[in-house]
Parts: structure tokens; sequence; C-alpha cells
């Protein structure tokens, strides 16, 4: 700026000294003319020049500020998606409220004492999970009885139920509820034992498998629950006077079973009626409880099954193990099986039911690696295991004894 005031007091000086100067001839004046047309030009290119500049320089202080611009405005949007997913990473890791469970309750010990639950709660005892729904109604002594059959049927079999128990969503609460108030619990070694009342006589039945049990005892339901059922009401057989334990210890006879090994039909309704029928009878002596007493008192069981069995087909009895039968009572199953089993340590020894579960289970059939029913080819299998264990003869000395002990 300052040289462009330069050329132009110049300029104006020259016009000036022209003008007013002396002329001494044309060629003077000519060349004082011309010095004057290149000044001009040379102030004209020269200010063009800076024109040019100007421009060139805010071009590239447009683009400077663009680029900075453009800059900016990636870093806000890498920005954005750093803290995005810093919330997204702090909200997958932050901890999860944990689950509000139905309350624990305990029970006396006394008979007399009754607990009637008005909600879900549990019972824990030092191997079982009782999970109750309202409306059950248990004597103060329930879970030590529980407790009492549990080691019993530890005695007997020789195994024991420290297995861990997880907890599947198909029992009675899924259908009560529509899901399962316990998902999620720990329940470590210890068996969980559902009791749902079948509040609209359903039909429901106790029944195990590895992970648990689900016990329908109508005697342990509520009196406002029975009475607003007519089903119930109206048919008073069906509630006995005392808690039937022989079902309990049945049904926790196939839950320590089924967490060693899987059997045939046969062996598997026979072993938990075998059982049940020894730690009933034994709690019945020792405690003199009129529940115990009542219960062994059921367990005087028939021995004689439909179809004959004899020496020459009871091997194709068990390999069949009543396919054709679909069961929903007490069937033939469970009465040869038993019987089996008693023949097993009537001629083998007590151990012989023990050895038999464990021949299985070393033989693949083991819990958790096999769960469900055995195939056929398993059963043929699961037969051969029964020769191995006791000798090739053991079917056709079963059948002979089978035929001197049916009438019993």
């Amino acid at each position: 700026m300052k040289r462009k005031k330069f050329l132009i007091t110049l300029l104006t000086a020259t016009l000036l000294l022209v003008s007013c100067g002396p002329a001494t001839s044309n060629e003077s004046s000519g060349a004082a003319e011309s010095q004057v047309q290149e000044t001009v030009k040379e102030s004209a290119a020269e200010s063009q020049v800076q024109e040019t500049v100007k421009e060139s320089a805010a071009e590239k202080e447009q683009e400077t500020i663009s680029q900075e611009a453009a800059e900016i405005a990636s870093l806000e949007v890498v920005s954005s998606e750093i803290a995005s997913s810093e919330v997204a990473s702090s909200e997958a890791s932050a901890p999860e409220e944990p689950k509000e469970y139905p309350p624990r309750i305990t029970l006396s010990g006394n008979h007399d004492d009754h607990v009637i639950t008005d909600k879900l709660c549990y019972v824990e005892g030092e191997k079982y999970f009782l999970l109750l729904d309202k409306d059950v109604d248990l004597p103060g002594d329930f879970g030590d009885n529980v407790e009492l059959i549990i080691d019993e049927i530890e005695n007997v079999t020789g195994f024991t139920f420290s297995i861990p128990a997880k907890l599947f969503t198909c029992d009675n609460s899924t259908v009560t509820f529509g899901y399962n108030p316990w998902d999620g619990f720990d329940f470590g070694m210890k068996v969980p034992i559902y009791l749902y009342p079948d509040r609209d006589s359903t039909g429901y039945i106790s029944s195990a498998s590895s992970e648990f049990m689900n016990l329908q005892l109508y005697e342990l339901y509520s009196m406002d629950l029975w009475n607003s059922v007519p089903a119930y009401r109206d048919n008073p057989w069906r509630r006995d006077d005392h808690v039937n334990y022989d079902t309990v210890a049945h049904e926790l006879t196939h839950v320590l079973t089924c967490r060693r090994a899987a059997l045939t039909k046969i062996m598997t309704e026979g072993s938990a009626d075998y059982v049940a029928e020894k730690v009933i009878k034994k709690l019945a002596d020792v405690t003199g409880q009129y529940d115990f007493v009542e219960s062994a008192a059921r367990m005087d069981l028939s021995y004689h099954v439909k179809n004959e069995v004899t020496a020459e087909n009871a091997e194709a009895v068990f390999r069949n193990d009543y396919s054709d039968l679909s069961q929903m009572e007490r069937g033939d199953e469970y009465t040869l099986g038993r019987m089996m089993c008693l023949f097993l340590e009537e001629n083998y020894g007590e151990s012989s039911l023990h050895d038999y579960i464990a021949a299985v289970a070393n033989a693949g059939y083991a819990y958790p690696k096999f769960i469900g029913d055995p195939n056929q080819n398993d059963i043929n299998k699961m037969a051969d295991l029964m020769k191995t264990t006791f000798g090739d003869d053991v079917f056709t000395k079963f059948g002979a004894w089978y035929q001197t002990h049916k009438d019993q």
C-alpha cells in the first residue's frame, strides 16, 4: 500500500513538472511524455500484480479455513463415535442389578406346627431346596424328613447326590406362571424340589430328572385351595391323612440315578420302587413316625406282572423294555424292575444295583454327557452290560427266580 502511494505521488510531481517546466524542444517533450506513460504502465502492472496476489492470498486463506473446518468436523465425528463407544462399553460392563428371588422361610421341625404359604418362597436344607408356591401346607418336620430320606437313599445305593444342579425351564412353574421364577438361582449340588399345587386339577403328577423334582401331594395343599376346587372337595378319598413319603423317596431316587447314569425303563422305575421301599421301611422302623409307618404300608407291592416271565423269555422281555406300553399309571416295568433289583441283591449282594449303575455309567451313559431316554440300541447294550456284570446266565436265573416269587 505504501509503494502504491509513492508511485501516485511520483506521477503527480512528474505531470506538474511537465506542465510548468520550460519546453526546450519537441524531443524533450516527447521524452517526458514517454516517461510518464512508462511510469503509468508500471504502476498499472504493479497494481495488477498486487490484485492478483491479494486474490491468491484470499483464495489460499479461504482454502485453509475450509480445510480446517473439515478437519474440525471430522474430529467432531470421531469424538462423537468414541464417546458413543465409551458409553456403550460402560453400559456393557456395568454390573447387572442382582435378581430378586422369592424369600426364604424356615420350618420349626415340630410335626404339629404348620406353615401355610401365601406367596412364592423357599426352604433350604442341607441337601435340598423346597421351591414353594402359595397354598402349600407343610408340617414343621417335613424338611427334616426329606433330609432323612436323602441320607438313606445314599446309604442304600452307595451314591451321593453331589453333582451340580442346573434348573431347566420344563417344570410346572412355566405352566403355572408362564415363566420360571427361579431362573439363574444357584442351587449348587442340592436338589431343587418344586411344590406347586395343581390348582385346576389338570392332572399334574410327581416327576423327576437329573436336575429337579416335581412333587404333587394332595395332603400338602392348603384346605382353602382344596375346598375351592370341586374335583378335590367332592372327592375326599384323594387326600390322605398322612404325608406320602414313599412318593418323595421314589422321585428322589430318580434324581440320584439320573445324575449317575441313564437306565432302561424297567431298571429306572424298578430301582426307584426298590430303593424307596427299603428307605421308607427303614425310616418307619427307626423313627416310628405315623407318616413313615403309613407310607411303608403302601410299599407292600405286588410281585406279579401281567405277562408271564420265564427263564426262556426273561432276556427278551428286558430288551423289549415294555416299549409297546404307554404308561400313565403304575405298570409292569415298575414291578418287574423292582423284582430284578431284589433278585440281584439276593444273588449278587447288596451293592449289585450300585455295581450295575456304575457299569452303565462307565460305558458312556453317564450324566451330563448322556441325557434322555435310551433308544433300542442303547437298551441292547445295557442288557449286555447286565450279563457282563453278573454273568451270561443272569436273565435265565432271573426268569427262574421270578417263577418262585411271583405269587408272594
